[in-house]
């Protein structure tokens, strides 16, 4: 009898945690060997090491290691977010880049992954439902939010209409 076992549970999860990882280590590297815009390397560059950094720190976690985690499991990711977007700025701001466009767009992208830990975190720890619809739709957007990410900063962004709604940032 041939069995077929479907990515599910904590498989998937690593499975595409591996890819957006490695996503993100492509877009740091087309950034560079393409010439791309310093704001676009500096980016790219912190986004890789940040899901590299919070990558490595799940595979300690898995063992049983706690290395630089909260014991709320979606605060680490805000957390992780949080600190990924202010470095950003702070690099900016320090080197006195403009951030492009692009860059811009990847920030409210990870705004919305926030939210989305955030609620997250509030129905698995304060009301600690084990399942929920919000689940599904937390899971979409993380993993959708992720994946346009990468594809922005590997490809930059070019539709004008969106870049309407992006106010100038200066």
């Amino acid at each position: 009898m041939l069995e077929v076992k479907l990515l599910t549970g904590w498989s998937y999860i690593l499975t595409i945690d591996t890819i957006v990882f490695l996503g993100f280590l492509l877009s740091c590297l087309c950034a560079f060997y393409f010439k791309r815009e310093s704001s676009i390397k500096i980016s790219s560059s912190l986004y890789a090491a940040s899901y590299g950094f919070s990558y490595f720190r799940n595979e300690l976690a898995q063992t049983g290691n706690s290395f630089m985690a909260l014991d709320a499991y979606y605060l680490n990711w805000v957390l992780y977010d949080a600190v990924t977007i202010f470095s950003i700025y702070i690099l900016h701001s320090i080197l006195k880049v403009q951030h492009s466009k692009s860059v811009v767009l990847v920030f409210c992208l990870s705004f919305i992954n926030m939210l989305s830990y955030l609620a997250m975190h509030y129905l698995a720890f304060v009301h600690r439902y084990e399942s929920h619809w919000f689940y599904l739709v937390y899971s979409s957007t993380v993993n959708v939010t992720a994946s346009m990410m990468i594809f922005i900063l590997l490809f930059g962004f070019k539709y004008r209409w969106l870049l309407k709604c992006i106010p100038n940032y200066r």
